[in-house]
């Protein structure tokens, strides 16, 4: 028998994997529920997509989009993707161009 003992890293950055699985269209259910289990969002708890560019580390980005809730940022492809429970457009920095992803 196998157990699983993951649990995610206290830290914004998250393995880019985990967040296209996450936030692929092309990810089944459960493989998108256990990919946001792994990155530390709890299942019952929307979470917000917002791909960014800015010339600021992503995730410094991350940390004051939501800075008392999880939040986990990775490089895909020519962006930065940051998962948050909560956000606010007033929290992003000037310099970071974002486009929210439904």
């Amino acid at each position: 028998m196998t157990v699983e003992r993951y649990r995610p890293a206290r830290t914004t950055r998250a393995a880019p994997a985990l967040v296209e699985l996450a936030i692929s269209s092309a990810s089944d259910e459960a493989a998108r529920t256990r990919a946001l289990r792994l990155l530390g969002f709890a299942a019952d708890l929307p979470v917000h997509v917002v791909a960014v560019r800015s010339p600021l580390p992503l995730d410094r980005i991350g940390g004051l989009v939501c800075p008392a809730r999880p939040v986990k940022a990775a490089p895909l492809a020519d962006v930065g993707v940051i998962l948050a429970t909560t956000r606010d457009p007033a929290w992003f920095p000037a310099t970071v161009m974002r486009q929210e992803v439904s």
